[in-house]
């Protein structure tokens, strides 16, 4: 351009060279440019790296994970469930017990023959032993029987009611000992007690009936050294009067064990079932006592387990809410910061990069309708 306001048109060659030199100015600049903004990139990407590096080791001596997607960290924890309390199985039912059966050992109902003939026998047996005996008695007492016989005949017929009430009474008890043992029961108490009695009796009688022995004896001997002694009299006596009564003991035994009445047997069979019963209802309840115990031990090794994932559950919480403290957890969150800040200038800063590419004609703009 002149003086005078004109313009002084170049020759070609120095206007392309201008141009030239403009254009390559432009493309030393945006090169520049460019190169800035890479190498202020790669300066933030890498420190990104580094703070991300750093917070993934404090996160990890802490017991954290470090979740780089999201610039965040995380604990993995077991996941305890409350378990559930253990229902309480049903008792068991009642036992449900079979038809009776029909005993096999059922109870003679026999005649009795044989203690109809051991009974007979003691009772014509009675009399003459119990004449034995009271004439034995009277002796004893002193009573003259000689001068006046009424005595002596008073006092056998003492003797022989006292036997025939002995033979009713070893009787009556033996049979009841012989009805026990057909009803089932256990007799050894009572055979103990009966054996004892009948025992006793015997011997009283037997001692009287050797008394007997020796005074008629002294009577009767011509000399006063054949006359039986006492020690000699009694074994005799025993022989001759107690085997009598002995044979009521064992005539009412048998009568007790052969004869029992429709309505003893009905108590029998009652009675027996009503054991067999028992002995199954012992072994349900045995079986429940078992079942339930077993239930106990499974309940308190729910209880244990239960009881042992809740402390562990309150150990990671506690554990949880020390770590808060810890100068790892605060240098966690330091370059967790540092992080977040880094993504924003790396956003920018890629940002600024594609619009200055766009602005010098490197790039074209989208337009979003």
């Amino acid at each position: 351009m002149s003086l005078n306001g004109t313009h002084t048109k170049l020759p070609p060659e120095d206007d392309f060279s201008r141009k030239k030199a403009i254009l390559d100015r432009y493309d030393e600049e945006t090169a520049s440019r460019r190169l800035s903004h890479e190498a202020k990139l790669a300066q933030d990407i890498e420190e990104r790296e580094q703070c991300m590096k750093h917070a993934s080791d404090h996160a990890g001596a802490i017991g954290l994970v470090y979740d780089a997607v999201g610039n965040n960290y995380y604990r993995i924890a077991s996941e305890i469930e409350q378990p559930e309390e253990p229902a309480m199985p049903e008792p068991p039912a009642p036992p449900a017990l079979s038809p009776p059966p029909r005993m096999k050992d059922v109870v003679r109902q026999g005649n009795g023959k044989t203690s109809k003939w051991l009974d007979g026998i003691s009772w014509v047996l009675s009399i003459p032993i119990g004449i034995f005996v009271g004439y034995g008695l009277v002796t004893l007492t002193g009573l003259p029987i000689q001068r006046q016989p009424i005595y002596m005949w008073a006092g056998c017929l003492i003797g022989v009611a006292a036997i025939l009430a002995l033979k009713l009474l070893f009787d009556r008890l033996w049979r009841h000992v012989g009805k026990e043992k057909a009803m089932g029961h256990p007799i050894v108490g009572l055979v103990l007690f009966s054996g004892a009695l009948t025992l006793a009796l015997t011997m009283v009688e037997a001692w009287l009936g050797a008394q007997a022995l020796v005074i008629y004896s002294h009577r009767v001997a011509f000399d006063e050294k054949d006359a039986l002694q006492l020690g000699t009299a009694f074994p005799l006596a025993i022989a001759i009067s107690t085997a009598t009564l002995l044979l009521s003991a064992v005539a009412g035994y048998i009568k007790g064990t052969e004869t029992l009445s429709e309505h003893d047997e009905e108590i029998r069979e009652y009675e027996f079932l009503t054991r067999q019963n028992e002995k199954e209802n012992e072994r349900r309840q045995a079986q429940h006592r078992e079942e339930i115990r077993r239930w106990e031990e499974q309940k308190q090794a729910l209880n244990t387990q239960h009881q042992d994932q809740l402390t562990r559950m309150d150990a990671e919480k506690e554990e949880m809410d020390n770590y808060r403290k810890s100068a790892d957890f605060q240098a966690l969150l330091k370059y967790i910061g540092r992080i977040n800040s880094l993504n924003v200038i790396i956003e920018e800063q890629e940002a600024k990069m594609k619009s200055d590419r766009i602005s010098r004609g490197y790039e074209k703009a989208v337009i979003s309708k």
